[in-house]
């Protein structure tokens, strides 16, 4: 059964899909505690339209307790209806003899009453009392509990406000047996402790801008006066609509007496209130330093803080100290800034040495017979670049040069062609400066060797007092191996043309120097 509406103090419900002959809706009625709607009145038929109306999916036809007999018009618990509201959509006219006909609300009719055979299957209407009342219903910021696990008649539901509300209307209501709540639903207003009380001592300041619950409100005492205690210089309103604690008390500033000085002596000349004046003196052969002169403050202070006094010894021994640590101070300052001069200094004559070191170097190899040639090209040209390769076939402490023209050695023994250009490579030359201003050189070992052949290029003839190399030639090193031992990489990539790596990491007889 579906709720209807509450009229009157009676509860209609309609069946949903269920159908039934008019005795057989009666009887269901009644078992549910009621019966088919009985002596319906203009506001009942206006409330009964109204809801069905409203109803979705709702059927056509519904039953009331109004049915037809040789009697004439009787409602179902043997009322006559005659001289009562009636709300027929045509005269009903004549009940034949035998005829046993009732009543039903009709959609096509705008629910008003038609009449049916008892026979026909129609939904139907309960009119019953009601046990229940609906939700009560709770105000804005308001809270409700009841007295009974249900809404069943004769429940209480008891009303308050959250924290800062004030409670207007009745805190109790009860479910009738109407099936309505009693009174009205109360309501929650926002507490407000009003405008404090004119205070004399000083004035009161709205700290919120608002004297509603939660807002605070602060005393300030007047010029020359202070809080007796702060309990209660800071005031909320409360959840009762009621200031917090009392109205604090002031009292007149009394800075009381200042504080004595060692050696000296402080005279207060007048009283200890607002704006006194303590005056401050030092003992013969002492010296004030500090405020002659304090007074008392609105805070109830003496400002600003007494002096001292120091005797003359002392006060020379503090400037005499202060002059060393100035003295101590510049002394460091010097120090760091000709640490500075001395190192930039180093550092110059470093490099100066370095500079003429390499002419010199140069010149010894001219006088030592040793050319170096770069074939009329600068090092900016693009020319052969000189190159360096080592062979393990050689013994290990020793040191192999290759180049694309060749060197040339001259001294006073030997004079060897075909070999014009070689390099040493800075890590392996050692120089050292002797106490007599000349430079020591210390050079590897040289030993001419002719270097492999280079493709489309012709072959070097080998220096004389060597054995020929009419035999078939080592393998030329490639781009990518010319370019990686100039550059001194320590890893040579592997020869296309042979099986084996004829090249390997150079090490010299002094150091593990990587070329």
């Amino acid at each position: 059964m579906d709720v209807l509406t509450l009229h009157d103090s009676n509860c209609y419900s309609a069946s949903r899909m269920e159908k039934l002959d008019w005795k057989s809706a009666q009887k269901r009625c009644l078992d549910l505690g009621g019966t088919l709607p009985l002596r319906i009145n203009p506001e009942a038929q206006a409330a009964l339209r109204t809801a069905l109306s409203s109803a979705q999916h709702s059927p056509s036809f519904y039953w009331i307790g109004l049915m037809g007999t040789g009697q004439g018009w009787k409602w179902a618990d043997g009322d006559i209806l005659e001289g009562g509201f009636e709300d027929w959509y045509e005269d009903p006219g004549e009940i034949k003899e035998g005829e046993s006909l009732a009543v039903v609300m009709g959609r096509p009719a705008g629910w008003k009453w038609m009449t049916a055979a008892q026979s026909v299957w129609n939904p139907w209407i309960c009119q019953t009392k009601p046990k229940f009342c609906t939700s009560p219903g709770v105000a804005e910021n308001g809270r409700v509990v009841f007295s009974s696990q249900s809404y069943a008649i004769g429940t209480y539901s008891f009303y308050s406000c959250e924290p800062g509300f004030q409670l207007v209307g009745d805190h109790r209501r009860r479910c009738q047996s109407d099936g309505r709540w009693s009174a009205k639903i109360p309501v929650c207003k926002p507490v407000d402790c009003g405008p404090p009380r004119e205070w004399s001592q000083g004035t009161i300041h709205l700290i919120n801008g608002s004297t509603a619950y939660g807002h605070l409100i602060e005393y300030k005492c007047r010029r020359g006066t202070v809080f007796e205690s702060d309990e209660n210089r800071i005031r909320k309103c409360g959840e009762d609509s009621y200031w917090s604690g009392g109205e604090p008390e002031c009292l007149e500033v009394d800075c009381g007496q200042p504080s004595p000085i060692a050696n000296g002596a402080v005279l207060v000349t007048s009283t200890t209130t607002l704006n006194s004046t303590a005056v401050y003196s030092c003992d013969e052969n002492f010296r004030l330093i500090g405020h002659s002169k304090s007074f008392c403050s609105e805070n109830g202070d003496w400002t600003p803080a007494p002096p001292v006094c120091y005797d003359m010894l002392t006060l020379k021994e503090i400037n005499d100290n202060s002059s060393s640590d100035k003295t101590l101070i510049l002394c460091l300052v010097v120090a760091i800034l000709l640490a500075i001069l001395l190192l930039v200094a180093f550092k110059a004559s470093q490099q100066r040495l370095r500079d003429q070191m390499m002419p010199n170097f140069n010149s010894w190899l001219r006088k030592g017979g040793i050319v170096l040639s770069d074939g009329g090209k600068s090092p900016a040209s693009d020319g052969p670049r000189h190159l360096v390769y080592a062979t393990p076939s050689q013994p290990p402490d020793s040191m192999i040069y290759y180049a694309p023209t060749g060197i040339s050695l001259l001294d006073s023994n030997h004079h060897h062609s075909g070999i014009t250009q070689f390099e040493v490579p800075p890590h392996l030359v050692h120089l050292q400066k002797l106490p007599n201003g000349n430079i020591h050189v210390t050079l590897p070992n040289v030993r001419p060797i002719v270097r492999p052949s280079v493709l489309n290029a012709g072959h070097l003839m080998p220096p004389r007092g060597f054995p020929s190399m009419s035999h078939r030639s080592a393998p030329s090193p490639t781009s990518s191996q010319i370019l990686y031992s100039f550059d001194h990489e320590p890893i040579y990539d592997q020869p296309p043309d042979t099986s084996n790596n004829i090249y390997e990491e150079l090490i010299t007889a002094t150091q593990h120097t990587v070329c």
